[in-house]
């Protein structure tokens, strides 16, 4: 009897799980056939682009075209919704990439910006904002593709390009076009790479093709030349590249291995070994030469590649699509660009607080600025290794972190404190802390000059208020 009466409790369980299963199925495609579908109706076609690419062959521009601010819609629905970690994994391993390549790694050794522990984790976290802002922020004017509009244009991505010039600047004689070329390369290229190793499904052509477009006008902002058309073309020049110039090195060796102590951070000390042959799974045997890593164990490579592949199964098949988007990320791209009820300059208004020089005065840039409801805020969420730019916490959570600190469950420099900037940083002071109050000019007229109009409003590099930071992250 027993027996008999738990039969119509299992067939109820096993009904449900079969329901549940049934909506991870038909919901699991639906945000990128939603976007296949928008992007067939804008470019006028029958019916919606293929999820998977033909015969292997990587698509061409003449087959999927668009626009480069199209294709940052597209790549930030990736990044926040369909697969946020693996991407931003291929991300941060696309720089850790460019490790392999002498010329690269030499400058980087010499700027010891990676070696000096001191300035190492800001290092790293600053290379993460610059990147996530002009790939979060709106890219606009001139090659962007983006409308004209009435209103004032956010300038956060034109800033965040403009100061990477600045910093690239400062080295022009040690940085080739080519190195800057490869390093391009890489991320337009794994992100397709990881998505197709570890991800519940590939990336689309249609996905492919913005990851092209976009990235290729963020290295015509740059001023790389040479960038080849298509992906295939990128593809092959790629990797004659690094069949000639990735070779090992100490220099690739010593940077790589920096990084990898980063990327260990919160790992403790009795395990960093383990963690380092994990790193070591996760690279091509090329890379892994270059830099001089052993051979990681066969069985840990295959457990580690394994455990990937599995999560992305069980996404695939026990996950429903993500709703909101992911919000630990390095932005606050849910708040405007500016304050509500914020007057552009264009207006008489605005003109008249301005200074002689052009610049917005004191008073103007107040008013514009101290409405928390824009993306004035005063700290990010990045969370990579060392706490930069993170709020300090108070009341218990305060207590509780300075006790952590005093029983040794943490480290000092684990826990969000003065000397990482709680405040934050204006995009524009990113970088090294020798040149973080250097270049606002330089790269105010190079947001500009690629914006295609002035900066303005909150943004007027140099004329806002120091205690309200519209760049903060």
């Amino acid at each position: 009897m027993d027996t008999l009466a738990s039969l119509p409790i299992a067939g109820v369980a096993l009904g449900t799980v079969a329901v549940y299963l049934s909506i991870v199925h038909s919901l699991r495609y639906s945000r990128i056939n939603a976007l296949h579908a928008s992007y067939a109706k804008r470019h006028g076609l029958k019916a919606s682009p293929p999820l998977r690419r033909n015969d292997g062959r990587a698509p061409t521009r003449a087959e999927l075209p668009m626009t480069p601010v199209e294709a940052q819609e597209i790549i930030k629905t990736g990044l926040n919704y369909e697969m946020p970690f693996i991407l931003t994994k291929a991300l941060e391993f696309a720089l850790f990439k460019t490790y392999g390549i002498p010329t690269i790694s030499d400058l980087l050794r010499y700027t010891s910006e990676f070696k000096d522990k001191k300035k190492a984790g800001r290092r790293y976290a600053d290379t993460g904002i610059l990147i996530f802002a002009f790939v979060t922020y709106p890219l606009v004017g001139p090659g962007s593709g983006a409308p004209a509009t009435a209103g004032p244009v956010d300038p956060r991505s034109a800033v965040a390009v403009g100061r990477i010039n600045y910093l690239h600047g400062r080295w022009a004689s040690k940085i080739s076009n080519d190195d800057l070329l490869y390093t391009l390369s890489t991320f337009i290229l794994e992100p397709q790479v990881w998505a197709s190793q570890f991800e519940w499904r590939p990336l689309t052509p249609v996905e492919e093709m913005a990851w092209m477009v976009f990235f290729s006008e963020i290295g015509r902002r740059m001023g790389i030349t040479g960038i080849p058309q298509e992906i295939s073309e990128l593809i092959q020049w790629a990797e004659d590249y690094e069949r000639l110039h990735m070779v090992p090195t100490e220099s690739c060796r010593d940077v790589a291995d920096a990084t990898t102590q980063l990327l260990l951070f919160n790992v403790p000390q009795f395990a960093r070994t383990f963690g380092e042959k994990v790193v070591a799974c996760l690279l091509y045997d090329r890379l892994r030469e270059s830099i001089m890593v052993s051979r990681p164990p066969a069985i840990l490579k295959s457990i580690v590649q394994a455990a990937l592949k599995g999560r992305g199964f069980a996404i695939r098949h026990f996950f429903v699509p993500r709703i909101a988007y992911f919000k630990k990320g390095l932005f606050p791209d849910d708040k405007p660009a500016f304050p509500k009820g914020y007057i552009p300059a264009s207006s008489t208004a605005t003109k008249s607080m301005k200074g002689s020089d052009g610049s917005a005065s004191d008073s103007a840039s107040a008013s514009t600025s101290d409405d928390d409801s824009a993306a004035s805020t005063a700290a990010t969420s990045v969370d990579g290794n060392e706490k930069m730019y993170i709020e300090e916490r108070k009341g218990l959570l305060g207590f509780l972190d300075s006790a952590s600190i005093f029983l040794g469950i943490f480290r000092a420099d684990q826990i969000p404190g003065a000397s990482f900037k709680p405040q934050g940083l204006r995009l524009e002071e990113c970088g090294p802390t020798a040149v973080e109050l250097k270049g606002n000019e330089a790269v105010r007229k190079m947001a500009e000059a690629m914006q295609g109009c002035p900066l303005e409003g909150p943004y007027d590099i140099g004329g806002c208020p120091a205690t309200r930071c519209p760049f903060a992250m």
